[in-house]
């Protein structure tokens, strides 16, 4: 598979008065893409030289868009804002080489946008901002042309399929006081999708699936973040809380049936920070998170788990230049019904370096990563009628000798 494109924009602002503008812009991109996929079967000899058209193509698959758009920005004293929307003409063509067949689709859609800021304080206020953005179908989900790399999950593209359009609400809040020490901070982020491209699948009594893409509609994310930065200037003391709560609804079709997934993640994160300039440095953290999600086709099975994540850090400068530092690591995850095998670790990494010359530009260093030997690459995940729990090779213990040398100059030093 390869792929080229280019793409360009022109934009154009003229003053309305002294406090509204006016903005044209115009932009195009344009793309080609090929796929190129041979198979072959094995004759009565064992040697693969049996040419499968089920499982072989060769597309070429060429995109251009087109957008040019108005907006309208006003700069008040204690208001800022702007409004406007862009036109943009998409043509998309698949050339089926190999079964000499064509596709064509244009598509032609508003993009909608809108923002405003409330100036509260010199650094207090609230931004609002709307826009609508369109998520084009790749070329491997509209070849319809069979992928059985993994036999037990056999994907093919719809033709038919049409551009997913989204719909963002985006809200943020910060109020810092420099004084105190202070930095307030909440968003909020909503997005709807059209035509959302999802998956259908067919599962057999075997456990096998095949899937493909269709458009569906009723697919919604959001997320809602916010916390506190405290500053404890005697102490030389930095404290921080935040709170994160996002979740969704995700629509797909299992067996010729409609299904809805529900899920959501809360989670917090507590944290100090205690620092000497040029002698050390300490910081505390614990990231406890919960994670629950549910399907409309089998209600009575349950996801849910909790993960906590802690981490300490400690840095500190002795006299010759040299510097020690190590960090330790601890990962929770809650065992499931499905899950039940112990994958907590601790991650325990340390370095000791020597710096030399005037300005410190060089630095040699010793380090031993994953000291413990217990680092194991996990991943956790829960998605429509899909629950997977993966674990990989990654890189554990191992110590490296380093020489690090900044030879940058800064124009007119010396």
């Amino acid at each position: 598979q390869q792929s080229n494109g280019f793409a360009g924009k022109i934009s154009y602002t003229e003053p309305l008065s002294k406090k509204w503008f006016l903005e044209l812009n115009y932009g195009y991109v344009m793309s080609n893409s090929k796929a190129y996929r041979t198979s072959f079967n094995p004759n009565a000899s064992g040697k693969y030289d049996q040419y499968d058209s089920l499982y072989s193509n060769n597309f070429s698959f060429d995109y251009g868009t087109h957008s040019g758009g108005v907006n309208f920005r006003f700069n008040g004293d204690k208001i800022t804002a702007s409004f406007g929307s862009n036109i943009a003409n998409a043509r998309f063509k698949q050339n089926d080489l190999l079964h000499d067949s064509l596709y064509s689709y244009n598509f032609t859609n508003l993009f909608p946008k809108a923002f405003i800021r409330f100036k509260m304080g010199a650094q207090t206020g609230l931004n609002i901002r709307y826009n609508g953005s369109t998520t084009q179908p790749s070329v491997q989900q509209l070849q319809p042309i069979r992928d059985n790399t993994d036999n037990l999950n056999i994907s093919f593209g719809n033709p038919n399929l049409r551009q997913q359009f989204t719909h963002n609400i985006n809200i943020f809040f910060n109020d810092y006081k420099v004084i105190s020490g202070r930095n307030l901070y909440m968003s909020g982020n909503i997005s709807q999708s059209d035509n959302a491209i999802s998956g259908y699948d067919a599962v057999d009594a075997n456990g096998k699936r095949t899937y493909t893409y269709v458009n569906i509609d009723g697919n919604l994310n959001y997320n809602v973040y916010g916390g506190i930065w405290k500053q404890f200037k005697k102490a030389k003391l930095n404290s921080f809380a935040n709170l994160q709560f996002n979740g969704g609804r995700v629509n797909n079709y299992i067996n010729t049936l409609r299904n809805t997934n529900k899920y959501y993640t809360v989670g917090t994160n507590f944290g100090l920070m205690k620092d000497k300039e040029n002698k050390y440095n300490v910081e505390l953290n614990i990231s406890p998170s919960y994670t629950w999600s549910r399907t409309s086709l089998r209600p009575d099975v349950v996801t849910k788990y909790w993960t906590i994540d802690y981490a300490a850090n400690a840095r500190y400068q002795f006299k010759w230049k040299i510097e020690l530092q190590t960090d330790l690591r601890y990962n929770w995850r809650q065992a499931t019904d499905v899950f039940g095998q112990n994958r907590n670790v601790f991650i325990w990494n340390a370095w000791i370096g020597k710096k030399f010359w005037k300005n410190n530009n060089g630095e040699l260093r010793f380090s031993i990563n994953d000291i413990l030997n217990q680092n194991i690459g996990f991943q956790r995940n829960a998605s429509s009628n899909f629950i997977s729990e993966r674990t990989y090779s990654t890189l554990k213990r191992y110590w490296l000798v380093s020489f690090a040398w900044n030879f940058n100059k800064t124009p007119g030093s010396k």
